[in-house]
Formats: structure tokens, C-alpha cells, sequence
């Protein structure tokens, strides 16, 4: 016998967009040739596919290389090393687009889904610094400052952007995906999300 599973969801909490080049949802050229980002997402509330998935942090690293025909998008997944299996499955098929909803059109702008690590993920949001740190492989800090909402600041963004800084250092170091780069001029946006697929 076959159980039918419903594989919505709903997330919620806090988005750091660090990037140089264009940002990672950006389409068209502008997000071509030589773009990086590392964009953390720290889920405060939320399930999918009924599976409770609150306080859970993950973070996508997205390159992107080429122009035109020549273009070379990829994605890497990295979520807490703490979450159990079950989490795991459902927000790495979520993130990587295989539910469908707005998850599905964000990883379809990131390209290829190169795969995921369970690692160890610390994070520190401040007023007016922000750090992101897997040891050996990633680091993200910024200093900036908060924004009104009304500010035009990142008003493209899938998500409420409220906060805007620079980066004093974006560095990554993932060579088995050749994912080895530093940023220190990164620019910064922190913000909150809320995606649903009923």
C-alpha cells in the first residue's frame, strides 16, 4: 500500500544575502560572468511535507560563470549537521526546487544542484555586525546598519529586506565542488522570508 505524502510547506525567518557581482535570483545578463553568493537562511518557524523544520540553519552557495550560451550556474547546499534525518531530506528537496513553488523558481536561477554537506553552522546577527562561519570551508562578515522598510534597498529581493552592509570578508573554500573563492568588498543584505506552498 502506498501513503500519500503532501509535500507543501511553510517557512519563515531570517535571510543574510552576501554577494559580489549580481545577487544569485538576479536573472538576465546582469547576472552573468563571475557572480558569487552565499545567502543564509535561518528558519525560525515552519514545516514541509508536515515535518516540523523550526530553528533549523542552512545556507546555499551560489557561483556563476560565463556569459550567454557559456553560462556555468551552480548551488551548493550546506544545512546544520544537527538536524535529523527527516529535516534533512525535506528542506534539501524544498531548497532544491523538487516541491515546486517559489523554492522551485529561486534554485531554477541559481542552476545546477550540485549536492549538500551536514555541517557544523554558527551564526551572530547584530545591529550593526553580522557573522556566518562553517569552520574550514565558509565565512561571512559584514557591518552595515538597519533600513526602513520603505527604504528602495533590496525592494527586488524574494524577501523584506531591512538591513544593508558590506562585506569586510566573503570567503569560501569548498574545492571538491571547485567552490574556492574571497570577496572582501562583498555587499550585504539581511531581511526576512516567508515562502508557502499550500
Amino acid at each position: 500500500m502506498t501513503v500519500q505524502v503532501e509535500a507543501g510547506y511553510r517557512l519563515q525567518g531570517t535571510v543574510l544575502d552576501a554577494y559580489a557581482g549580481a545577487p544569485f535570483w538576479l536573472d538576465g545578463k546582469a547576472g552573468d560572468a563571475g557572480s558569487v553568493a552565499v545567502t543564509s537562511w535561518l528558519i525560525d518557524d515552519g514545516h514541509v511535507a508536515g515535518i516540523g523544520v523550526s530553528g533549523t540553519p542552512l545556507i546555499t552557495v551560489t557561483t556563476k560563470t560565463g556569459a550567454g550560451a557559456a553560462r556555468r550556474s551552480r548551488r551548493l547546499l550546506l544545512i546544520d549537521e544537527d538536524a535529523p534525518p527527516e529535516v534533512v531530506r525535506w528542506v534539501v528537496d524544498a531548497f532544491q526546487g523538487r516541491l515546486g513553488g517559489r523554492l522551485a523558481d529561486l534554485a531554477s536561477l541559481s542552476g545546477e544542484q550540485v549536492g549538500f554537506y551536514q555541517v557544523p553552522i554558527n551564526y551572530r546577527l547584530e545591529e550593526t555586525r553580522s557573522t556566518i562561519a562553517v569552520p574550514d570551508m565558509l565565512k561571512v562578515v559584514a557591518t552595515g546598519r538597519p533600513i526602513p522598510a520603505s527604504h528602495p534597498a533590496g525592494s527586488a529581493a524574494p524577501w523584506r529586506s531591512n538591513w544593508i552592509g558590506d562585506g569586510t570578508d566573503l570567503q569560501v573554500e569548498v574545492p571538491d565542488f571547485g567552490m574556492v573563492f574571497r570577496r572582501p568588498r562583498a555587499r550585504v543584505v539581511r531581511g526576512s522570508f516567508r515562502f508557502d506552498l499550500p
